[in-house]
């Protein structure tokens, strides 16, 4: 059957944060709640801003509370959260919205897996404007148009959709409780030798980059991966730029990247190393460190290697620049290690294959999960 049709505005109020100054952050306090917090679905207390608000202050209006619905309104427009007991006290930041339900007709879940639905995202999206970054109003946010099933109905397809989310997180947990493992084997097997070098990274292995040319973009053709696309363990080919078939061999000459090599930023977020198991990989590299170690048991020791604070105390006393940092090709090459044995390699190696297999099954699992979720999202708000 079909429901009834209602704009938000007619069943919230969307509040505006406060304009707080970087010149008003604390050490402690209201952790500000600010763009970069809110992430699709989630609230993130990464890399917290506090501020200091007074019992009698007018910025109290800004004072958010638990189960408050926050929605960016500029850069990734639409993402929404929930404010959970962990992130309080919290204020609201300029450009994140808070939606008080002041409408009876409308239960709150419902509303989160309505607005945490990509339709509604490339509908909120749509309606942006500004051409550095994509702003929405609140008033635009208001004009949203949301089908309004019976209350029961409600509470039982937000209860479905937060059943499946839960499956989702739980297998999200076990995928970080296998990063922590693997790296907890490898501190008990080789943390006491890190400070003990017994040779360098260039010594040890082939290490190069690659190319410091600009071929020009096209349409189609092969990706050109930077530091950019590389992250959480995998290649993002989404937004990468394509360059023709010329410009891929003249690159590969020098730098073609083969089965069980090593990428690894060295531009920015530095770090952040990817192990290749594609057999034939159809991809050049740009201002990326290539390693070949020449084997998958040497790939898996050195990649958890570049994971490690030794590593990242290197990086920090060695890069270079200002804003966005860098480490040279020679300073990579230099890099002090410690080498193992076959044997401890071996060992090693045995244990993080298992760990990386399970992560893979895992991986495949949220992925049917997601996909999942999207589908009871696509069916249950549907309104028809």
């Amino acid at each position: 059957m079909s429901w009834p049709i209602a704009k938000l505005g007619e069943l919230v109020e969307v509040q505006n944060g406060g304009a707080f100054k970087s010149s008003e952050y604390a050490e402690s306090g209201h952790f500000l709640m600010r763009i970069t917090n809110v992430q699709k679905g989630y609230i993130s207390n990464n890399n917290p801003k506090y501020v200091s608000i007074q019992i009698n202050s007018k910025l109290r209006q800004f004072i958010l509370n638990e189960g408050d619905i926050l929605m960016s309104l500029t850069g990734n427009v639409g993402r929404v959260g929930i404010v959970k007991g962990n992130n309080l006290p919290a204020a609201l930041n300029q450009r994140v919205a808070r939606l008080k339900i002041n409408s009876k007709e409308i239960d709150k879940n419902y509303l989160f897996w309505f607005l945490n639905n990509d339709k509604t995202r490339i509908k909120i999206e749509s309606c942006g404007y500004g051409a550095a970054q994509i702003n929405v109003s609140s008033k635009q946010i208001e004009l949203i148009e949301i089908p309004l099933p019976p209350i029961a109905e409600q509470q039982r397809i937000a209860t479905i959709l937060g059943k499946a989310e839960e499956i989702r997180q739980k297998r999200e947990c076990a995928s970080e409780m296998l990063n922590k493992l693997s790296k907890e084997v490898f501190s008990d097997m080789f943390a006491h030798l890190l400070e003990r070098p017994n040779t360098s990274l260039g010594n040890a292995f082939d290490v190069r980059d690659g190319t410091h040319d600009s071929p020009k973009f096209q349409s189609e053709g092969y990706p050109l991966i930077t530091s950019k696309n590389l992250n959480n363990n995998k290649i993002n080919f989404e937004n990468a730029n394509f360059i023709s078939s010329q410009d891929f061999e003249a690159i590969n000459k020098r730098s073609k990247v083969e089965y069980c090599d090593i990428l690894m930023p060295m531009i920015g977020t530095i770090g952040n190393p990817i192990v290749i198991y594609e057999k034939t990989p159809k991809f050049a590299i740009k201002n990326v460190a290539l390693i070949k170690t020449g084997n998958l048991e040497a790939s898996l020791y050195v990649k958890a290697l570049l994971e490690t604070k030794y590593f990242e105390r290197y990086v920090a006393k060695e890069s270079k620049g200002g804003t966005q940092k860098f480490l040279s090709l020679g300073n990579i090459r230099d890099f002090p290690i410690y080498m193992p044995s076959n044997e401890q390699l071996h060992k090693f190696a045995k244990i993080s294959n298992n760990v990386i297999q399970t992560q893979k099954s895992l991986d495949n699992s949220r992925f049917k999960l997601h996909e999942l979720l999207l589908s009871f999202q696509s069916s249950l708000l549907a309104n028809d």
